[in-house]
């Protein structure tokens, strides 16, 4: 028989002693920690076992991105809306961090009703908006993010200018 091949994988184990459960003094748990100290990156991706605290990684890394390194949008695009349902208000300050997350109920397409197309309108009323404070954060299903998107582009496949100036 020949060697066997190797297959990349990855493992994350927890020591079975309550630390990977326990937060630190900003109320993140290490892995979110260990995320939170990537912040600065253009992309992260964040592979960890389910109800290991991804969603909360991502509002702190979020929120940072939002007040401390000039970003002046974000959206929440998730793929399904029982996942958007993690991304609820969180009132993280009392457990340490500097601020809290919220999301208006008016940005929060995955709990809206409606027809999807008044969602993509949403989306692209967001995206077009001036003003607004930067913690504004729009919440919405991966199928009407595609959709808005999709909406903004031109005959020939590329993004239209009137978009592309909304977003600078």
């Amino acid at each position: 028989m020949s060697n066997p091949i190797a297959i990349p994988s990855v493992s994350v184990s927890y020591a079975q002693d309550d630390t990977s459960t326990r937060p630190n003094a900003l109320g993140m748990r290490p892995m979110q920690e260990r995320a939170y100290q990537k912040r600065g990156e253009q992309y992260l991706l964040i592979k960890s076992p389910p109800a290991s605290g991804k969603s909360r990684a991502l509002m702190f890394i979020a929120l940072d991105k939002l007040e401390n390194q000039g970003l002046k949008q974000a959206i929440i695009v998730v793929p399904e809306k029982s996942i958007g349902s993690s991304f609820h208000n969180e009132p993280l300050s009392q457990f340490g961090f500097w601020a809290d997350w919220q999301v208006e109920p008016k940005w929060n397409l995955c709990d809206a009703p409606g027809t999807d197309g008044g969602k993509v309108d949403a989306v692209k009323k967001f995206l077009k908006s001036t003003g607004l404070h930067p913690r504004h954060l729009p919440l919405c299903r991966r199928q009407i993010w595609h959709r808005s998107f999709r909406r903004s582009l031109n005959r020939r496949g590329r993004v239209s200018p009137r978009f592309r100036q909304s977003r600078q």
